[in-house]
């Protein structure tokens, strides 16, 4: 898979409720885990199936190809996101191959942005009154 391939994690969480199916929670070391099954289109698109078949169409023969997947997303013990991974299996004529994306959100939401000085003074703001 190219890394244009790749998702960011905020687009591979978007509107994840129409990317999974039969999702399922359980709980290890204390944090909680949501399993789900990759939608076809949704596993298509992240196992790179789907681009794959189209390159094979310009030449004037798609080949057949189908793949299948789960997302699996690991909540920290205090309810934030700690990882996203994607694990795609595609088979075709080419033959089996699997992938695995792991995304590993780490200090999420802690991020403090300081506008400079100069920005504040020309809006009209206080420095630390925003």
């Amino acid at each position: 898979m190219a890394l244009s391939g790749l998702k960011l994690p905020h687009e591979l969480l978007a509107s994840i409720d129409t990317k999974v199916t039969d999702v399922k929670e359980s709980e290890e070391a204390g944090r909680h885990v949501f399993v789900g099954n990759l939608t076809k289109e949704s596993a298509d698109e992240l196992s790179g199936s789907r681009r794959f078949r189209e390159m094979g169409a310009q030449g004037g023969n798609a080949p057949e190809i189908k793949a299948s997947g789960t997302l699996r997303i690991v909540f920290t013990k205090d309810d934030r996101i700690d990882s996203v991974v994607v694990e795609t299996k595609t088979s075709s004529s080419f033959g089996d191959y699997t992938t695995k994306q792991t995304y590993s959100l780490k200090d999420a939401g802690t991020t403090k942005v300081e506008p400079p000085k100069e920005a504040l003074e020309k809006l009209g703001v206080t420095a630390g009154s925003h």
